[in-house]
C-alpha cells in the first residue's frame, strides 16, 4: 500500500472510531445503565494501563522489521518477534489470573457501586480482566504490521474489530438481555480474534513462523531505544490516566459515569491533533537533520496557532453550549445536567492538551526525548495531590478542574522549554508562541461564551445548537485571519520566505 494510501486509511480509521464511540455510548447508557456505563470506561482505562507493561517492545518491532525490510534480511526480526510474543502471551495469561484476585479486592475495597452486590460486582471486574488481557497480544504483531508499512490493513482490522465488538454487544444486550456480563463475554471473544487475526498477518509479512529462533539478542541491541521510547509512552500514559483511576476509588461510580461520558465526547479533538503529529513530526525531524531552526520555529508557529484556531472554538462550544449538545446526543436531560459543566471542563482541558503536540513533536524530531520524559514526571507529581485535593472538595468538577490546571502549567512550561532547544532563538520567539494560542483562545471565549450565551437565551433548544455551531465556525475563521504569520504563509506557501529567526 502506498503512503498516500496508508494516510487515508488511518485518517479514516481515526475519524470513525471516533464517531462510533460517540455513537454507541448513549445507547449503553440506555440498556445498562450510567454505573455499566462506568464500568465500561474502567474497561477502556484498564486497556490504556496495560500498556505500562509494553516497555517499548512493540514500537521496537516496528522498528526492527522496519530495519529488516529497508536491508532485505528479516531474520532478526523473526527472531524479535517470535521471542516476544511468548512474553505478551505469557504475561496476558498472567494478567487474567491476578485479575481474578484483584478483581474481589478492587469490588470489596477500590470501586463504591449502588447497583451491583459485590459478588456480582468482582465478577464483572474479573471479566473485564479477560477482556483486557485478550486484546493484549494483538499490540505486539500490530508493531509489526505497521513496522512493515502495513498502516491500512491494520487500521481496518481495528475498525472492523471495534465495530463488531459493539454492534455485537448491542445486539446481544437487545436479544439475551441488558447484562453487562453479556457485554464482556462479547469482547473477550473479540478481542481473542481480533490478536489472532494480527498475528496471522504479522507471520504472513515477515515470513513463515516456523523460521525463526527464540532469542534474546536481538532485544538487547534494540534496548536502548526500548527504553527511551517506552519511558516517554509509560508516563503519557499515567499522566492522561492517573484522573480515572484515582477517581475510580474516589467517586461513587454513577458519579464516575457522568465523567467518563464527559471524557469520551471531550476526546473528539484528538481526531485533529492526531493526523496534524503524524504530519509535523517527521518534518521536525528534517529540517533539525539540516540544521534549519528558522523553519522549525515558522512551523512550530503555524502548527500552533492553526491547531488552537480549531481546537478552542470546539472547546467553547461544548463548555458553554454542552448540555444543549449532551441533550441532542444522549437523549436524556438528567444525564446532560450531570455532565454538562464536566464535559465543558475536560473539553477546554483536552484543547490545551492537544495544542501541545506540536511541542511534542518538536521535541521527539530535536531527539530531545528527555524533555517531555522530565516534563511529564513533573505534571505526573503534581497532578495527583492535586486531584485528591480538589475531588475531596469539589467532587468531579475538582478533577476536571485539576485537568485544566496541569494543561495551563504545561502550555506555559513546555511552550517555554521546547523552544528552549532552539540554539539562536529570538528573545521574542516565546512571547509570541504564547500570543499564537492566547488569541484564537480569547476569540473564541467571547464569540461562543459571551455573544453565544447572549443569543442563547432567546433561541429554542435545537436554536441553541445551531447558534453555536454558527459561532464556533465563526471563532475557526477569525482566529485563522486573527495571525499574520498564517496568512503570510497562505500566500507564499513556503517555510524558506517566511520570517526568519531574528525576526520573530
Amino acid at each position: 500500500m502506498t503512503l498516500s494510501k496508508n494516510l487515508a486509511a488511518g485518517l479514516f480509521s481515526s475519524f470513525a472510531t471516533a464517531l462510533l464511540t460517540l455513537v454507541v455510548a448513549p445507547i449503553y447508557i440506555h440498556w445498562l445503565g450510567v454505573e455499566a456505563y462506568a464500568l465500561i470506561g474502567i474497561c477502556v482505562t484498564l486497556q490504556t494501563l496495560m500498556q505500562l507493561l509494553d516497555f517499548g517492545l512493540a514500537p521496537t518491532v516496528n522498528r526492527e522489521v522496519a530495519s529488516g525490510l529497508a536491508r532485505g534480511d528479516l531474520t532478526r526480526s523473526r527472531n524479535l518477534l517470535g521471542t516476544l510474543a511468548w512474553f505478551y502471551w505469557v504475561t496476558a495469561g498472567c494478567v487474567a489470573f491476578l485479575g481474578y484476585f484483584a478483581a474481589h479486592f478492587a469490588a470489596d475495597n477500590w470501586i463504591s457501586a449502588q447497583a451491583y452486590q459485590p459478588d456480582q460486582l468482582a465478577y464483572l471486574l474479573f471479566l473485564m480482566g479477560l477482556a483486557v488481557s485478550s486484546r493484549w497480544p494483538g499490540n505486539l504483531y500490530g508493531g509489526a504490521m505497521l513496522g512493515a508499512n502495513q498502516l491500512g490493513r491494520f487500521s481496518f482490522g481495528n475498525l472492523v474489530a471495534l465495530s463488531v465488538s459493539h454492534f455485537g454487544a448491542i445486539l446481544s444486550l437487545s436479544q439475551l438481555g441488558a447484562d453487562l456480563a453479556i457485554y464482556f463475554y462479547w469482547q473477550i471473544g473479540c478481542g481473542l480474534l481480533l490478536s489472532l487475526y494480527f498475528r496471522a498477518h504479522a507471520w504472513r509479512t515477515i515470513g513463515s513462523e516456523g523460521s525463526q529462533e527464540l532469542s534474546w539478542e536481538p532485544f538487547r541491541s534494540t534496548m536502548k531505544f526500548s527504553l527511551s521510547m517506552g519511558g516517554v509512552a509509560l508516563t503519557s500514559i499515567i499522566l492522561t490516566q492517573l484522573d480515572k483511576v484515582i477517581l475510580s476509588k474516589l467517586l461513587p461510580l454513577q458519579d464516575y459515569g457522568y465523567y467518563m461520558l464527559a471524557f469520551t465526547a471531550s476526546r473528539a479533538v484528538y481526531v485533529i491533533v492526531n493526523p496534524v503529529f503524524s504530519l509535523v513530526y517527521p518534518r521536525f525531524s528534517a529540517l533539525h537533520a539540516t540544521g534549519n531552526q528558522s523553519q522549525a520555529a515558522v512551523l512550530y508557529r503555524l502548527c500552533s496557532t492553526t491547531l488552537a484556531s480549531v481546537l478552542f472554538p470546539i472547546a467553547a462550544l461544548l463548555m458553554f453550549f454542552g448540555k444543549n449538545l449532551l441533550v441532542l446526543w444522549v437523549g436524556d436531560p438528567s444525564v446532560a445536567q450531570n455532565t454538562a459543566i464536566l464535559l465543558g471542563l475536560l473539553g477546554l482541558g483536552s484543547a490545551l492538551h492537544g495544542v501541545m503536540y506540536v511541542a511534542y513533536a518538536m521535541q521527539l524530531g530535536f531527539g530531545a526525548s528527555w524533555l517531555p520524559l522530565m516534563i511529564n514526571v513533573a505534571l505526573i507529581l503534581l497532578m495527583g495531590p492535586l486531584i485528591v485535593l480538589l475531588v475531596d472538595s469539589y467532587g468531579a468538577i475538582g478533577a476536571a478542574s485539576a485537568w485544566i490546571a496541569i494543561e495551563v502549567i504545561y502550555f506555559a512550561s513546555g511552550t517555554f522549554l521546547t523552544l528552549k532547544l532552539l540554539k539562536h532563538r529570538s528573545p521574542r520567539l516565546v512571547l509570541v508562541s504564547y500570543v499564537d494560542v492566547l488569541v484564537p483562545l480569547s476569540v473564541s471565549m467571547i464569540l461562543i461564551g459571551f455573544v453565544g450565551n447572549l443569543l442563547k437565551a432567546t433561541s429554542s433548544h435545537f436554536g441553541s445548537i445551531f447558534v453555536g455551531v454558527v459561532l464556533a465556525i465563526l471563532s475557526v475563521a477569525v482566529g485563522l485571519l486573527s495571525s499574520p504569520l498564517l496568512l503570510r504563509f497562505m500566500r507564499t506557501r513556503d517555510l524558506s520566505s517566511m520570517l526568519v529567526m531574528g525576526r520573530m
